[in-house]
Order: C-alpha cells, then sequence, then structure tokens
C-alpha cells in the first residue's frame, strides 16, 4: 500500500507488507491503522473523511481483499454530500489546499452560505476528519 497524493497520483510513503492490489478508493479522508505481528494473516485499518466519521477495516493479506468489520449508525445519509478538494494561491505564491464539502444538490456558484474553518502554521497540517455538525445531523443543506 501507499499513501497517495489523489490530485497527482504522488506516492509518498510505502507500506511493503500489504499486497501491492491493495486499493482502498473511499474518497477522500485519512487511513490509520495497519499494525500487527509479521505472523499474521490480516490486519484492521480504519478510514474517517468529513461524511464517514470512522469505518474500521479488516484487510486480508493473502486475497488482498478488504471488508467492512465496523461501521457506526449514521443519522445522515452521506451519499447525499461530496468532498472537493480545490486549491487557491496564497499572498507568497504557495498553492493552499482547501476541501468543500457540501450537499450534491447545492450548487456552487459563490452565493451559498458556508462555514469556514481554517488552520494553518508550524509546518503542521490536518488531516480530513470527520466532526459533529448540526448540518450534517439534521440533513439541513449545506
Amino acid at each position: 500500500m501507499q499513501l497517495v497524493d489523489r490530485r497527482k497520483r504522488r506516492d509518498y510513503r510505502s507500506f511493503p507488507r500489504l499486497s501491492p492490489r491493495f486499493h482502498a478508493d473511499a474518497g477522500l479522508g485519512s487511513a490509520g491503522g495497519f499494525g500487527g505481528k509479521r505472523e499474521d494473516t490480516y490486519s484492521f485499518y480504519s478510514f474517517t473523511s468529513f461524511t464517514d466519521p470512522g469505518t474500521i477495516y479488516r484487510y486480508d493479506y493473502a486475497s488482498g481483499k478488504s471488508e467492512v468489520y465496523f461501521r457506526p449508525e449514521l443519522r445522515f445519509d452521506p451519499s447525499l454530500y461530496i468532498t472537493e478538494q480545490v486549491f487557491f494561491p496564497s499572498k507568497d505564491g504557495t498553492k493552499v489546499p482547501m476541501f468543500i464539502v457540501r450537499k450534491i444538490t447545492v450548487e456552487r456558484n459563490g452565493k451559498n452560505p458556508a462555514l469556514l474553518y481554517a488552520y494553518g502554521g508550524f509546518n503542521v497540517s490536518l488531516s480530513p476528519s470527520f466532526s459533529t455538525r448540526p448540518s450534517m445531523s439534521t440533513n439541513a443543506p449545506m
């Protein structure tokens, strides 16, 4: 398995113990886990995103397949939302990533209200993660 910049398909970090067939195309989010002992035949990992509070998967080394081990019950339908990653130039020209999470039915036209959260500095970045928001839990338009 490899950690990949999905927009550029750039490999950042290799996980040689996993089958090269491993591919978790769960969207834009953060994966973690893959612990265990050398003799283990499977491993567990988790995936979280802006619309997924954390699904745990069981990965079988021999078959190269993942299956859902645990997924929490949700009070909203994540398939009604889309996450997009866009980049904007900063004052010094550095491309700054931004994620836009919206209902699929909401048009990106600059006329809709938005909840903006930002963090930056000290060479620390934040990976996509789930946060409980009233607009998501009540299925209100985003």
